[in-house]
């Protein structure tokens, strides 16, 4: 591993809540560098509507900027008082001041030429404002391709990127079609895919601790989904085979996130064999897998899944258990060890197939290969890369 560098990762979202690609990954670079997340700043009309409704919120102003997480991971806060605005003087004020801050954040920590790394497409005007000694743009959707994104804003996010992987040192990519889609621009293009926190489950299948409590009073079958949940689920699908078949249950643990999906959220709770448990700690994650009996990856097929490597696959084979997946291009090299269904006959007939294996060679067979894909294993192959190209800039 990289050891006694900086890193500054500009993250998308607030450190806290479901774990992601960047969590496995910051706090596992952070055991021999230091890392600073940085948060992203508020909006203004956002930040206002919040001042003007909460009094906690007129509190967080208060807040300091910088938090430890672990021993050399630290998360900065950007501050309410200085948010994002479009708006002449205002936007070049607040960028001045959230500039400002920043550096004082990173020169507080002794971080001095950092490891830049990028994770949208609009970050591009960072590069060159922290002194630093690499940047990195690590790309992990399709983000054109979100629900929600009209033409006119895909177009400029497309030309953002484009632009930002022209000006960065080298671009990672988490699957096979983000790859080939981000190559053309920028020669230092690599893939590198998501991974499993391997060890944990191996804890918990040696600790043999019970179920967690929400989970054990839930009748078996269980059939479990863990992660967002939101409309890249097919959830149309989930909702014909749970109707169908109301002696099996099934689970869902994570974040929900209903925009485009209201209805069929809405229908699933009704249903007494579908449980929502919500957002569960990473380290817990294992402990509701090994308990149930059936993974599901149920993707809906859109442009979207179509470039996305899935954590919760390297858990699911992690686990042992038998994983029922929609045939999205990530799941397709696993299609031996994984059973594939395409509308609610095939899922509820490879569900079938899944509760009656009882083959332990396949069982082993999954979790080697889980094993040769562990978040220290992806944090070594970043790490020969990153060393390549300091190497090249000395």
């Amino acid at each position: 591993m990289l050891t006694g560098y900086n890193f500054v990762y500009f993250g998308p979202g607030p450190w806290p809540g479901l774990w992601r690609n960047r969590h496995h990954l910051m706090t596992r670079f952070a055991r021999f560098n230091r890392v600073l997340y940085v948060e992203p700043p508020p909006y203004l009309r956002p930040t206002v509507n919040q001042l003007l409704r909460s009094r906690k919120a007129w509190q967080a102003l208060r807040k300091p900027h910088l938090s430890q997480v672990q021993d050399n991971l630290y998360v900065y806060h950007s501050p309410a008082f200085a948010p994002v605005s479009g708006r002449l003087p205002l936007s070049t004020i607040t960028h001045i001041m959230r500039r400002a801050l920043l550096l004082r954040a990173i020169r507080c920590l002794g971080m001095e030429q950092p490891i830049i790394w990028l994770s949208r497409p609009e970050m591009r005007s960072l590069i060159g404002q922290f002194h630093e000694q690499l940047t990195i743009y690590h790309v992990v959707d399709e983000y054109t391709a979100y629900q929600g994104v009209t033409e006119e804003l895909a177009s400029r996010l497309r030309l953002q990127e484009e632009q930002l992987m022209a000006k960065v040192d080298l671009v990672i990519a988490v699957s096979l079609p983000l790859w080939e889609a981000k190559r053309p621009y920028n020669p230092h293009t690599y893939l590198v895919p998501n991974g499993v926190d391997f060890e944990a489950f191996n804890h918990a299948l040696v600790e043999k601790a019970p179920p967690p409590m929400d989970l054990n009073v839930i009748p078996e079958p269980r059939l479990v989904y863990a992660g967002l949940i939101g409309v890249r689920l097919d959830l149309t699908l989930l909702l014909a085979v749970a109707q169908r078949r109301p002696d099996w249950s099934f689970v869902f643990i994570g974040q929900v996130d209903d925009r485009g999906c209201e209805n069929e959220l809405v229908y699933l709770h009704r249903l007494p064999n579908v449980h929502f448990l919500g957002i569960k700690p990473a380290s817990a994650v294992p402990s509701y897998l090994l308990a149930c009996q059936v993974c599901l990856l149920p993707y809906h097929w859109s442009e979207e899944s179509r470039h996305i490597d899935p954590i919760k696959l390297y858990e699911g084979l992690a686990s042992g258990k038998p994983v029922v997946s929609t045939p999205i291009p990530a799941v397709l090299p696993y299609s031996d060890l994984i059973r594939l269904a395409s509308d609610h006959g095939e899922l509820e007939a490879a569900v079938q197939e899944a509760l009656a294996e009882q083959d332990d060679d396949r069982v082993a067979q999954r979790r080697s290969v889980a094993a040769a894909n562990t978040w220290e294993k992806r944090v070594e192959q970043i790490s020969t890369l990153l060393r390549l190209h300091l190497d090249d800039g000395e």
